[in-house]
């Protein structure tokens, strides 16, 4: 008997925005926040605006509150044109009066709660409904955050347009069936890091390269161990998507579990 792949916090953001309402394994939703175009640009540790970071806009440096009168911004920090990345670098750079400025001191204490993490982030998706866009992201671990921005606000150039989505640091499931899951959804949301830690380089190239890409819909088959290793069929018909997976037993739980597929990765 097949199971149905999970189709939420890990898959592509509009389809966490149609089902909103229900929850996300492993998926801590932290507020609202953040925007950026396609692309993969990695958000390193220079200062927050030196080029590399995302570009920062030379217009006026202040905005309108909601009663429409202006307030100067710090003369350090113009209004970003890369909003998402503004808040990213200046968690990275641990900038907390620009983070305050760009979302709010409850969402700067909540990304300064998650800890030590790779300080390495590269931009996976940008999407936008409902009056927000949001900006996906991943670093060099694998680890996966999502800024939403409301809309208006940065088109009226208004601080506090920001806020974090939610938050998923890399897991390592221990059976492979999520395992298998966890991998595909890594695979839907191109957090090739992800990827990589969960199976290898040459399994993320294979995949990253194919022209048609399944979606959240592919089913996990029943598992099928021999000499030490599960195999897991995945299928995806609209992609003509069907590969089976070859994990190792002992390594479920840790990284590096999948160990190739039938399809040539």
């Amino acid at each position: 008997m097949s199971q149905p792949a999970a189709t939420a916090g890990r898959g592509r953001i509009l389809a966490v925005l149609a089902i909103a309402t229900l929850a996300v394994t492993s998926i801590v939703s932290l507020g609202a926040c953040g925007n950026g175009g396609k692309g993969t640009r990695v958000l390193g540790n220079e200062p927050t605006g030196q080029p590399g970071i995302g570009a920062i806009s030379t217009g006026p440096s202040s905005s309108p509150t909601d009663g429409g009168t202006p307030t100067s911004a710090p003369p350090t920090h113009p209004y970003p044109s890369d909003y998402a990345r503004a808040v990213v670098t200046a968690w990275v750079n641990r900038d907390a009066s620009f983070l305050t400025l760009l979302t709010n001191a409850s969402s700067k204490n909540k990304l300064y709660s998650i800890g030590s993490v790779d300080r390495h982030w590269t931009l996976a998706a940008s999407e936008g409904a409902a009056g927000s866009s949001y900006a996906s992201f991943f670093n060099d671990d694998g680890d996966w955050i999502v800024i939403r921005m409301i809309n208006a606000q940065i088109a009226a150039r208004q601080w506090h347009a920001g806020s974090i989505q939610a938050w998923d640091k890399i897991a390592y499931p221990a059976d492979a069936v999520a395992y298998v899951n966890y991998y595909m959804n890594a695979y839907l949301d191109e957090n090739t890091a992800r990827m990589t830690q969960l199976g290898n380089q040459a399994m993320t190239s294979h995949f990253m390269g194919l022209t048609t890409k399944p979606n959240s819909e592919f089913t996990v088959g029943t598992p099928d161990g021999t000499a030490g290793h599960t195999h897991v069929e995945v299928t995806e018909p609209t992609a003509s998507f069907d590969v089976t997976f070859r994990l190792v037993n002992q390594n479920l739980g840790v990284a590096h579990a999948m160990e190739g597929c039938d399809s040539g990765c």
